[in-house]
């Protein structure tokens, strides 16, 4: 029988456990992992934790259902041959366990609650390697190179990535030359871990755009530099619809502009996403006026001939380029991935119609509109000279009958 340190939305510590193989016992009773705070009477960061941290009820729910939590003085019975033995030199020091004792994962020093949950999410996850452990421990550190860095970031598996993963590869691009963020390197870590800082600030942001800007590629399906930014403003410009945050909308259309070529693209691409925010926002005003900017700027005055002729001309440069970056790909492949203008512009009219169906907004003003333009859609996607899906030509004479 155990005994807990219980307070309303806590962290339940074991506080009576005689020896560090009581607490193991424990763990392997409940099928889990153990986490461990070394701390000492005199810490002011540890007392702090416990104050500010420890009785979040958010930290509570996840350590309580995930690990069995155990408080060690360094400076009392058990816990100071403990803390020798796991070399702990800094308060409080937190240590994760498997159920056989083995450290799979460490942190040190008081830091926030986010911080906190995220140290333990990453540490849920772990298992122990006595390679990797070695390797947590010198990024724990901070005494690492590039090489290191570069080593572990294009080593370690998917679903072991540490929760901090974008400041890591942060980290990396601040470690090596300025000029080297468009090199294969820098690529390779990109495509390994997908990490996108939506700040244009930030040295990932400029190592995404310096890596498009040399390989201008907008490839639907592949793991290129352009689908991993859109997935990930995509994914941004739905939670800023949800939460109705009209200054992230504004900034995912100027992050979105660094990557199109002409102010054509530009101008329909920020009516898009203010359409896809009208959407997620389930406002159908502001959806009606931005669809009908989006069909008027795309559609009216266009010329196809002009148009068409452009796509031809990159479509051969990006199939000349593509047997570099993509060698894997024939020339075939590329122009039925690539995303023309064309194909682009009738693919987003649909994303759009289909968000109005799904979210019940098909006012009487969006059916003028769908009814206006959907043809001239129809008609601009069907002669485009790069390809044609009998599925998305199909989906366009489906939005005729609505």
């Amino acid at each position: 029988m155990f005994t807990f340190t219980l307070q309303a939305q806590s962290i339940q510590f074991i506080s009576d456990a005689k020896s560090w193989n009581e607490v193991l016992l424990k763990a392997k009773a409940a099928n889990k992992k153990v986490f461990v705070d070394v701390y000492t009477t005199w810490c002011g960061p540890c007392k702090w934790m416990d104050a500010e941290v420890f009785n979040k009820k958010e930290v509570a729910d996840y350590y309580n259902s995930t690990f069995i939590n155990v408080k060690v003085d360094a400076e009392k019975g058990w816990g100071t041959a403990f803390a020798k033995t796991e070399g702990v030199d800094a308060y409080p020091t937190y240590l994760f366990f498997d159920q056989n004792g083995k450290v799979i994962y460490n942190a040190k020093g008081s830091m926030p609650v986010s911080k906190f949950l995220m140290e333990g999410k990453t540490a849920a996850v772990q298992s122990y390697n006595e390679e990797d452990v070695q390797k947590r421990m010198k990024l724990a550190s901070g005494k690492y190179d590039a090489d290191f860095l570069y080593s572990y970031l294009t080593s370690i598996p998917f679903d072991k990535r540490p929760q901090d993963i974008e400041q890591l590869i942060e980290k990396y691009l601040s470690l090596v030359p300025e000029d080297s963020l468009g090199s294969q390197k820098v690529n390779r870590i990109i495509k390994i871990n997908a990490p996108v800082i939506l700040d244009e600030n930030s040295l990932t942001f400029k190592a995404f755009l310096k890596q498009y800007r040399q390989y201008p590629f907008k490839l639907g399906f592949i793991d290129g530099t352009w689908m991993t930014l859109r997935s990930k403003l995509k994914t941004d410009l739905a939670q800023a619809g949800k939460s109705r945050n009209d200054q992230q909308l504004e900034k995912l259309i100027h992050l979105n502009s660094f990557f199109e070529n002409d102010g054509y693209a530009k101008e329909r691409e920020a009516n898009y996403f203010r359409c896809m925010y009208y959407a997620f926002a389930n406002d159908s005003i502001g959806l009606s006026k931005a669809f009908k900017r989006f069909c008027s700027d795309a559609y009216s005055g266009l010329d196809t001939a002009k148009l068409y002729a452009e796509e031809k001309a990159t479509l051969t440069k990006m199939q000349d380029l593509s047997k570099t970056v993509f060698p894997g790909l024939n020339s075939e492949q590329v122009k039925k991935t690539f995303q023309s203008e064309s194909i682009r512009t009738y693919s987003e009219f649909c994303e759009i119609i289909s968000s109005c169906q799904q979210y019940k907004l098909l006012t009487k003003d969006i059916r003028e509109s769908i009814k206006l333009w959907i043809q001239k859609s129809i008609d601009s996607y069907r002669g485009n000279p790069i390809s044609v899906n009998s599925y998305f030509e199909k989906l366009g004479e489906d939005i005729k009958k609505i």
